[in-house]
């Protein structure tokens, strides 16, 4: 019985250390970050579209960042400005090199609240790096997506 106690915790202390190991590193570790670029939020018949402007730092271990600000700007009849980020800082991690996640997402606009929620993002490196979604859904009835470019941010196996 001892023996199949331990084979079970190595097993499980395996795969625990596989995934951790499989995830990427966000580089350069300790440094500020922008990223910019188009953004869209369909939500109860409106559609706003914007410019989408981000403000963090990567932490000094690579494993996450912090999004400490979000700035929307741009669009029609000047309600872009009015979109305001909520629930920050928001977080982004990277299970592997073309992939991101930003949790904690949310943001207030002049037709309704949207999120929080977790959003999953395609993320190409290059000079620029892309992050790129579309058709996320966020509570209550929020559709967003962005395409937006991140100089100097890549992703490390």
């Amino acid at each position: 019985m001892r023996a199949y106690k331990i084979a079970c915790l190595a097993a499980v202390s395996s795969i625990a250390y596989a995934a951790s190991a499989s995830a990427a590193t966000l580089s350069p570790r300790n440094a500020p970050f922008t990223g910019s670029g188009p953004f869209t939020l369909v939500k109860g018949g409106s559609s706003i579209s914007c410019t989408m402007t981000v403000n963090g730092k990567i932490n000094v271990d690579g494993s996450s960042a912090s999004i400490t600000s979000a700035i929307f700007s741009g669009g029609m009849l000047g309600i872009c400005p009015t979109i305001m980020a909520a629930s920050l800082p928001w977080t982004m991690t990277a299970p592997d090199t073309t992939h991101v996640f930003i949790s904690g997402f949310a943001i207030n606009t002049p037709i309704g609240d949207c999120g929080p929620g977790t959003l999953s993002v395609s993320w190409q490196n290059g000079s620029p790096s892309i992050a790129s979604f579309t058709n996320q859904l966020l509570a209550p009835d929020c559709n967003i997506g962005a395409k937006l470019t991140f100089p100097g941010v890549i992703l490390l196996p």
